[in-house]
């Protein structure tokens, strides 16, 4: 997996704050190359 391999994460979070009826967001990182 990328994250893995160059140093990332990944998080899911509510798209609309407290309503997760409302769908995710789905984040991630990298390092900087």
């Amino acid at each position: 997996m990328l994250t893995a391999r160059y140093g990332g994460r990944i998080w899911i979070e509510d798209r609309v704050a407290g309503r997760p009826g409302e769908g995710a967001a789905f984040r991630f990182t990298l390092r900087k190359a």
